[in-house]
């Protein structure tokens, strides 16, 4: 599976500009993309689209997504608490090494991991600490997760639709 030009210059770009890492951060870690061909495909799609490579119901039936060792971007999302990005990134980050993947996941389970806020011309304010909190329940193979987030979404009965709380909207 090969990269373009394009497409490494468009990740590059977007790793800058969404989500505000400096150039050579954001070089290092389209390299680490890269790492796993198909995990950078899909976060340049994902990109694209503004669609993660979630699972969702297609009549009736429920299509899966690319995961290495159980671990998918979505399941990264939801038991982790990860943003998109550090989903790709981690679910690279387990391809190219296992042992060293999982580490990181339990040091996040142990100790929870740092989300930067920047302020609204995209200066770094502060870092902060998110814990994760173990879910009460596994995720349903069943429920959709929402391809913007990828949060679980809920099923609204009165509206026969899957809403996403954490974006406000149906799917």
């Amino acid at each position: 599976m090969s990269i373009t030009k394009e497409d490494w210059d468009y990740a590059k770009e977007q790793l800058v500009s969404e989500y505000k890492f400096t150039r050579a951060h954001a070089h290092d870690a389209a390299k680490r993309l890269y790492r796993d061909p198909q995990v950078f495909k899909d976060f340049v799609e994902f990109r694209k689209t503004n669609k993660l490579p979630v699972r969702s119901i297609e009549k009736g039936e429920v299509m899966s997504e690319y995961s290495v060792n159980d671990h998918s971007v979505s399941e990264l999302i939801y038991n982790y608490d990860l943003s998109p990005v550090g989903a790709f990134l981690m679910l690279s980050e387990i391809s190219a090494d296992q042992g060293k993947g999982e580490s990181y996941l339990q040091q996040i389970l142990e100790h929870g991991h740092e989300n930067p806020v920047y302020d609204e011309e995209g200066k770094l304010q502060r870092i902060e600490m998110t814990m994760v909190i173990p879910k009460e329940k596994p995720l349903d193979e069943a429920t959709p997760l929402c391809p913007k987030c990828g949060k679980p979404a809920t099923w609204i009965e009165e509206y026969k639709r899957w809403y996403c709380y954490n974006c406000q909207e149906y799917l």
